[in-house]
């Protein structure tokens, strides 16, 4: 199985980690989707370099960014 899309490892970095709500991309990504660790997608948006996840509930989120041909999901920490 082939894909067009290559995971790629520290290209973007989300801070601060954990923080309270709003984040900022070190780049553009033209998608960033937010899910529950129980896999439930929670936000997605398109062409983003800041997140506000304020009025989500304090827990750990799995944030998948898409970036050009690359794609790589972080953990991030709501206080």
């Amino acid at each position: 199985c082939s894909s067009d899309l290559i995971k790629v490892t520290k290209e973007i970095i989300i801070y601060p980690n954990p923080g309270n709500g709003i984040y900022k991309l070190n780049k553009i990504a033209d998608i960033v989707e937010i899910y529950s660790l129980s896999g439930k997608k929670l936000y997605s948006k398109n062409n983003v370099i800041d997140i506000n996840i304020e009025n989500f509930e304090s827990d750990i989120y799995l944030v998948k960014i898409y970036s050009e041909s690359n794609w790589e999901t972080i953990k991030i920490i709501k206080q």
